[in-house]
């Protein structure tokens, strides 16, 4: 990763636009403006640090966390909050990726090393280029956060590995995740669980209302399928995937929604279902790393073999949260 310098006349479009971006994020952070802040971000958006990562889902979460960060800066005294571009460069018309180093200052006194940080950023049509997905060479398991603990160095050996981005050819997720869902539809309807179980990549993580469950195996998976069909065959109809929204959260993953019903003689016989799917490009197949169903049951654990759709779907910072309660 060579260094550009910003301010000067190396500056190409891309880095323009990049350091413009931080800068206005910065100046509202620093001023605690953080309901015009957060336009600056997609979602879902999915942040990484050396400790693990996040996936920001809501309006309301993004404002909760920037508004701590922002908090967090005035609480330390921070006297100057400055974001500089490394590099940048434009990969489609629509895609930014680039690199840049934060210093934290109090007077002339850093508060924590400096530290670097990618970010992809997308424009969205509205006139704002906003941030897809970020990683930053932090100690810390979330961010932004009160307390920043940098760890620099921490991804630059991710850093020097080129990869091809799909982002780059498909702008959009959605046909791409539209036809994961239709294959799924088809396999489930036609009683095919090995071409189900494919679409899944082992270990796989399910959550449902109040529940988290690990499948290491496509096996472990085989009585949830089973009790899909049985409801299936009690209602004489079929399964239906509808597609709600999806967008690329990194180069290979897509963070997708939809809504399942089970109709049967023209009526509806349960659902609407809500469903999140995180979907990993593996080998140049989409498989399903993670899956969230809005089904409940006794003790939280959903009945295999009767469902019950529960009012809302919980977010991944949720799960996250209640995983560590011990």
């Amino acid at each position: 990763m060579s260094d550009v310098l910003p301010n000067s006349a190396a500056l190409d479009r891309a880095a323009t636009i990049y350091q413009d971006h931080l800068d206005c994020v910065s100046d509202l952070l620093f001023v605690g403006n953080v309901e015009e802040c957060i336009n600056y971000f997609a979602l879902p958006l999915l942040i990484r640090t050396r400790k693990g990562e996040t996936l920001i889902e809501t309006r309301q979460d993004m404002l909760d966390d920037t508004r701590q960060h922002s908090e967090s800066l005035n609480g330390h005294g921070v006297t100057n909050y400055i974001r500089l571009v490394k590099q940048a460069r434009q990969l489609s018309d629509t895609l930014i990726e680039g690199w840049h180093e934060t210093y934290v200052l109090r007077d002339a006194t850093s508060i924590l090393p400096s530290y670097q940080s990618h970010m992809f950023l997308r424009d969205t049509g509205d006139g704002i280029w906003k941030v897809i997905e970020a990683e930053h060479e932090l100690e810390n398991v979330r961010f932004p956060i009160g307390a920043v603990k940098s760890q620099p160095g921490s991804f630059a050996e991710r850093w020097q590995d080129t990869q091809n981005d799909i982002r780059v050819s498909h702008s959009n997720a959605e046909p791409l995740y539209r036809a994961f869902l239709d294959v799924l539809d088809r396999n489930q309807n036609e009683a095919n669980f090995k071409g189900w179980a494919d679409q899944f990549q082992c270990p796989i993580t399910a959550h449902y209302d109040g529940s988290d469950m690990v499948y290491e195996t496509p096996d472990d998976m085989r009585d949830f399928f089973n009790a899909m069909l049985k409801l299936v065959e009690d209602t004489g109809g079929t399964v239906n995937r509808r597609i709600t929204s999806a967008n690329f959260i990194s180069s290979d993953r897509i963070c997708g929604y939809h809504e399942t019903t089970f109709e049967g003689g023209g009526t509806l016989q349960m659902g609407p279902v809500k469903s999140r799917m995180i979907l990993t490009l593996a080998e140049g197949q989409w498989k399903c790393s993670s899956v969230t169903n809005s089904l409940s049951g006794e003790h939280g654990l959903p009945p295999e073999a009767s469902f019950k759709a529960s009012s809302r779907l919980p977010t991944m910072s949720e799960i996250q949260k209640r995983m560590k309660k011990p």
